[in-house]
Formats: C-alpha cells, sequence, structure tokens
C-alpha cells in the first residue's frame, strides 16, 4: 500500500491547528466491504454503494456513544501529536472531519482472520466499539501507539508527517 500517512496528511493540513503533525493513518473500510465495494459497483454503482453505506451507518448507530460518530463509507482514522480525527476518505480524497476525539479515548485493535485484508476493532473508552476492515500494509501498529498517545513515534519525514 502507498504511503497513506504522507497522501492523507498533505490533504489534512487546512483541518489541523497551527503546529499539529499527523503521527499515522489508517484507511479502513466498512466491515464486509473490503474488496465486495469495487466489484459490486461495477453491476449496481447507486444501489450497492448506497446499500453497504446504510448498513454500516446502522451499525455505528446502534453501537451508540462515540463509535456513532463513524461513517458509514470509507474513512481514515488520523492520528495527529494532539488528537484523532475521523474522516470519510477512499485514500485519495478527502472530506471535512466528522469526528474528532483526544488521544486515549480509543483504542485500534488488531483482530485475528481476514482473508483478504485484516480485521480492526475500533474501542472507545466508553464502552462502545467497531469493527472494520483493513488493508494489508498500513501503519497498524504506529497508528495504534499515536492513537493510544503513548508516546509519538519518531519523526520520518517533513511536511507535517512523522
Amino acid at each position: 500500500m502507498a504511503d497513506i500517512t504522507r497522501r492523507i496528511a498533505g490533504k489534512a493540513a487546512s483541518y489541523l491547528e497551527d503546529g499539529e503533525v499527523v503521527q499515522a493513518v489508517v484507511l479502513c473500510e466498512p466491515k464486509g466491504t473490503l474488496g465486495v465495494t469495487s466489484a459490486a459497483m461495477v453491476a449496481l454503482p447507486r444501489v450497492t454503494s448506497k446499500v453497504l453505506a446504510d448498513r454500516a451507518t446502522e451499525a455505528y448507530a446502534a453501537a451508540g456513544g462515540m463509535a456513532r460518530g463513524l461513517p458509514g463509507k470509507p474513512f481514515v482514522v488520523i492520528a495527529t501529536d494532539r488528537r484523532v480525527l475521523v474522516a470519510a476518505s477512499n485514500g485519495l480524497r478527502l472530506d471535512e472531519p466528522c469526528a474528532a476525539y483526544p488521544l486515549g479515548a480509543l483504542r485500534l485493535e488488531v483482530l485475528p482472520g481476514g482473508f483478504i485484508g485484516r480485521k480492526l476493532r475500533l474501542a472507545f473508552v466508553d464502552g462502545t466499539d467497531a469493527v472494520v476492515d483493513v488493508q494489508r500494509g498500513q501503519p497498524l501498529e504506529r497508528a495504534a501507539l499515536a492513537v493510544a498517545g503513548s508516546g509519538a513515534p519518531p519523526k520520518v519525514g517533513g511536511g507535517g508527517v512523522a
């Protein structure tokens, strides 16, 4: 996978506070949609995307609490040195963040299994959670540390990306 952190950090610059630095980014898809979305979009684009988005939105709403802020379509979790932002994104474009959480308000837990990709649980401090699909090759360990606020990973480049 291309350097998702560097790519999204550049697009997120207008949503960051002065001096805020992106530490890690993870691209997530609603559970059960990794790979399915692309194939289904060819056959029934509007119907399929609407059904998948509605299903994910309902699941996050049913979870309630902090999980309710997750979008029902592909999104990124952006961990900065100050907070965690969530914004709808396909990895190329980035919408305005729809949720912001303080560092330590959630944990990223990689779950066993996943044929095409991996399963990731976003576990919030209020007891709510959401399981999402993620592509392999993303900086999951780095993102887990950054989201938890357990010390910033070492900087590896300039331009607001750590």
